[in-house]
């Protein structure tokens, strides 16, 4: 069982990410797969359904002298396989506020760095489907990226 893309990332309840797809997912740095905790990140999908997820490689070893490597100088990138977990639904009103929470929480102002929190929040709370709150993060946060 997979996510209905795309996908609304909210990272340790501060951060924001859409995901089109799960290329982005797919390369990641060996620093990244050593230190993954499946619960820093909930998505949410257009369907109405909450998941985490977890990295498989089974090439690279959690010992110490990767990790040494991986916190230091040598810190490649790797291909990896997501494994999907499904965590229960949510409601268009629950994901509007934990929305708002993140950019409550946002201690670095990445999220309101263009635009400001409460004109973010105002916008996220009068969204009335998933696509249009798709629509206004990429109009008020992610504009400003190219590769969103």
């Amino acid at each position: 069982m997979t996510p209905d893309f795309p996908l609304i990332s909210i990272y340790r309840d501060q951060a924001l990410y859409i995901f089109k797809n799960d290329d982005k997912l797919r390369t990641i740095s060996t620093f990244t797969f050593l230190k993954q905790d499946p619960s820093d990140s909930i998505l949410y999908d257009r369907s109405g359904n909450k998941w985490t997820f977890k990295f498989i490689n089974y090439k690279i070893k959690n010992d110490f002298k990767t990790r040494f490597l991986a916190n230091t100088f040598y810190n490649p990138a790797i291909k990896v396989e997501v494994e999907w977990s499904l965590i229960g639904t949510y409601t268009l009103e629950a994901l509007k506020t934990a929305l708002c929470n993140s950019v409550d929480n946002d201690k670095r102002d990445l999220i309101a760095q263009f635009v400001e929190a409460e004109t973010i929040k105002t916008q996220l709370k009068n969204c009335d489907s998933f696509d249009k709150i798709i629509d206004t993060l990429n109009k008020l946060v992610f504009q400003n990226f190219a590769d969103t």
